[in-house]
């Protein structure tokens, strides 16, 4: 998990590391680069946890969350705009 600044809410927030995906870009791929971005961390392994479109009725925006295991501490490159701590769990 990730502590990240939130201009809408002028604080902190504690969210889940994500990003969006490049056109085709295979979801598992796409959460590594996240993941090793935010965070530094790499996983040995990484699993679809959940496939959902979170609001059907209006967009058409598909999320998928993944499960990290076997990870490995590195260093993160976070954005130069992005005020990010991580926890790890």
């Amino acid at each position: 998990m990730i502590e990240q600044y939130r201009h809408a809410t002028k604080r902190f927030l504690l969210e889940l590391v994500a990003g969006r995906m490049e056109p085709g870009e295979d979801p598992k791929a796409a959460a590594a680069r996240e993941l090793a971005e935010e965070t530094g961390y790499r996983a040995k392994k990484l699993r679809i946890f959940l496939d959902v479109f979170p609001t059907p009725g209006f967009l058409e925006e598909r999320m998928f969350l993944l499960l990290a295991s076997d990870c490995v501490a590195g260093q993160a490159s976070p954005e130069d705009d992005e005020k990010i701590i991580s926890h790890s769990l």
